[in-house]
């Protein structure tokens, strides 16, 4: 079974861009908010933090919504042009004193903006390569990766002032029919079906110095970043609590009642609901969210049925399983499981096992 640990979460910052977005489609951001279950009243500076989910099931909502083409770096741009004024992360980063340390200080404190998302960078004696981890395959695609390979170039450019050009963006999805509007956004060498989403740049380039950094400043940002991450996940006692007894609940076969887990952990109901909210979350998120993980693992084996799945999960039809599966994912529980069927046969031939 996978870890009961909270979810991923993300800066309660990015919300207005997104809604931002939203509107500039003509959609009402309050219901994308409902749908997502966005919890309300979550404002609150870089240090409020939101459940990745609800995000990601907006993400999922605005490029489904977008009649123009190319939704992912639409939103990378305006992620990109209205995020980083206010972000300490990013005001870090222009006060360190060379490309190669904001990289490593990105990649140190990138869970200030998102810990959903994950960069990485890998080096060779000649080149650096900058990507990412996620903790799924539920998160991703080409949407991400556009979006993600954008907001990375345009920080590497507005830190060094465009003295540096990537060697080469590699995208994991085909090539569009499209290419030129690609070079013309991306202004560098493309490849595409790569093995993944990554940007390629000479190793030299760590070196460049950012000109504007002030190295006093720098000093101070750096211990305000490393507390504001400190603290992420630390304020998650009854969102933990909660979801164990859920865990328990749901293996027993016994009912998932909010009375009854405000009693386990000696409280009224009202003030478990008060407490969890306090942590930015909700118990109908605590039971979604072990629900999603235990559908994820059951689905992982091919001798669970989708009908001993849902009422393991304590749903009295399927199609409530169903729908509640696809609202969390994007896929159906059986896209899901041909997913994953599909993703070890590949890793099998591969290894020649």
């Amino acid at each position: 079974m996978t870890s009961l640990g909270p979810d991923p979460t993300v800066s309660s910052t990015l919300i207005p861009i997104f809604k931002l977005y939203a509107e500039q489609q003509g959609l009402d951001f309050s219901v994308l908010a409902g749908e997502a279950d966005l919890p309300a009243g979550c404002l609150g500076g870089e240090q409020a933090r939101v459940p990745a989910r609800c995000i990601a099931s907006i993400w999922r909502r605005l490029m489904a919504a977008e009649n123009r083409p190319h939704p992912g770096w639409r939103l990378g741009e305006m992620l990109t042009r209205h995020f980083p004024g206010g972000s300490v992360l990013f005001t870090l980063l222009l006060n360190c004193p060379t490309i190669g340390s904001a990289l490593e200080n990105f990649i140190r404190y990138h869970r200030i903006m998102a810990d959903i998302v994950q960069p990485q960078m890998r080096q060779t004696e000649e080149r650096v390569f900058l990507y990412w981890e996620v903790p799924s395959a539920d998160v991703g695609g080409p949407d991400l990766a556009e979006a993600l390979l954008y907001i990375y170039q345009a920080m590497l450019t507005q830190l060094c002032q465009n003295r540096l050009q990537p060697l080469e963006i590699r995208f994991s999805h085909p090539a569009p029919a499209d290419l030129d509007a690609y070079q013309e956004v991306f202004g560098a060498p493309l490849r595409f079906g790569a093995k993944r989403d990554e940007l390629v740049l000479k190793r030299d380039a760590l070196s460049l110095e950012i000109h504007l950094a002030n190295a006093a400043l720098y000093a101070v940002l750096e211990r305000h970043a490393a507390r504001i991450a400190g603290d992420i996940g630390q304020n998650t006692h009854w969102q933990r609590r909660v979801m164990g007894l859920i865990n328990e609940r749901l293996l027993k076969g016994a009912r998932l009642d909010i009375d009854a887990v405000a009693a386990a952990c000696a409280l009224s109901r009202r003030s478990l609901q008060m407490r969890l909210t306090g942590e930015g979350t909700t118990f109908r998120h605590c039971v979604e969210t072990i629900r999603r993980r235990m559908a994820q693992a059951y689905l992982a084996r091919p001798e669970v049925s989708m009908c001993d799945l849902a009422f393991l999960l304590g749903y009295s039809e399927q199609s409530a399983f169903n729908h509640a599966f696809k609202r969390w994912t994007g896929q159906t529980p059986i896209a899901y499981r041909n997913a994953l069927q599909r993703a070890e046969k590949t890793t099998s031939d591969s290894t020649g096992r």
